[in-house]
């Protein structure tokens, strides 16, 4: 039933954009017949479904794309006004459905309307265009002053008590699920934007720094606090912004791909990088030439090392670096290629200064080191 009164709404659509639709008594009939029949048949539709639901947001689309033809056409016999003469600004204007967000929507649609001279049909489709369709399902279609006046009051009203809002937020913060391990970009994206929306609302500026201060120093490494406080930065503001610049250069880091060796960013003083095969501090792991290719590969394996990018946490299959070896052109490290030329250090495991974290570990490592080469 349903798609044949979609069909034929359609069909009635393309005549009215081509200037081909005339009205007439018929017409209006036969199209306020198929409006009763597409509003039965959509409410039988919205109490089978989850309208918060994304998995339904296509149903919901169509629904909304097949009541505004349908009302377009409505309007057209009955001369309430010409659609084709609607003139919108080509802006995104929409509102989320969210209590948070009404004041701030609000504000923009209010200064839309008195920056443009809009008709009462104007502003009206204006304001259904950008409300969600779980909201405007329930309130009245029809173009009038009253109306459009009752629809402002009744969903300010309902979202827009400003102090309710101000705690909905400030709890929205409290319980993001943010900690120490937390990448640090999305610390500060998550919360540079309720940031900003608390700056919008009646929020004491203690108890709104007190919150997001507190947030903020349990979500990122205690090195980073202290940075923060030796820069002297006391505002939320402040801390986003010098947080956001360190963000950023952890990210553009991290894209240059994972070969090599990491790098702390969170600590506050420079660190010196050991070789993870050997323990040198004097090169990176890539380019380490301690004990022959077979006595690398095994300590690679011992450590749980990647064979191609000679990194932890992942295997070489699921390796994400673009480096082949430079002597067999194989996807491992020339490091631990059997047909590398030796090029062997003359270095000894036992005279070297290993960092304690890894003296144990070596420990027992430098044996398997030993009867490889052996």
């Amino acid at each position: 039933m349903l798609p044949v009164i979609r069909r034929k709404i359609t069909l009635l659509f393309n005549l009215y954009e081509l200037g081909q639709l005339v009205c007439s008594p018929e017409l209006t009939e036969s199209i306020n017949s198929l409006a009763k029949e597409l509003a039965s048949e959509h409410s039988k539709l919205l109490l089978n479904i989850d309208v918060e639901d994304h998995l339904n947001h296509e149903i919901l689309e169509k629904i909304e794309f097949y009541t505004s033809k349908l009302k377009i056409l409505i309007g057209f016999c009955n001369g309430q006004f010409n659609a084709n003469s609607i003139k919108l600004p080509k802006i995104k204007l929409e509102f989320s459905g969210k209590q948070r967000d009404w004041l701030s929507f609000l504000k923009i649609f209010e200064a839309l309307l008195s920056k443009n001279g809009f008709s009462l049909e104007e502003k009206f489709l204006l304001l259904m265009n950008a409300l969600p369709l779980f909201i405007k399902k329930d309130l009245p279609m029809v173009p009038t002053e009253e109306n459009f006046e009752w629809i402002i009051q009744h969903l300010s009203s309902k979202f827009g008590d400003v102090n309710e809002i101000g705690r909905n937020l400030l709890s929205e913060v409290e319980n993001l699920s943010l900690n120490r391990r937390s990448p640090l970009y999305l610390v500060v994206d998550k919360l540079s934007v309720l940031y900003a929306q608390a700056l919008n609302l009646s929020i004491s500026e203690e108890v709104r720094e007190y919150v997001f201060k507190k947030k903020l120093f349990a979500a990122i490494s205690l090195p980073l606090v202290g940075r923060l406080k030796e820069a002297g930065l006391v505002s939320v503001k402040d801390c986003l912004a010098f947080l956001s610049r360190q963000a950023k250069v952890e990210k553009e880091w991290r894209s240059c791909g994972n070969y090599g060796d990491g790098i702390s960013f969170s600590s506050g003083r420079s660190v010196i990088a050991l070789c993870r095969l050997c323990g040198f501090k004097d090169h990176k792991t890539f380019a380490c030439r301690v004990g022959s290719a077979a006595s690398r590969k095994k300590m690679a394996m011992l450590k749980k090392l990647c064979l191609r990018c000679l990194q932890p946490g992942h295997l070489a299959k699921d390796c994400k670096s673009k480096f082949l070896c430079t002597s067999c052109r194989g996807m491992h490290s020339s490091n631990v290629c059997s047909n590398a030329s030796p090029g062997r250090s003359t270095k000894t495991m036992n005279n070297v200064d290993i960092n304690d974290d890894v003296k144990d570990e070596f420990s027992e490592a430098l044996n398997c080191l030993a009867l490889s080469d052996n």
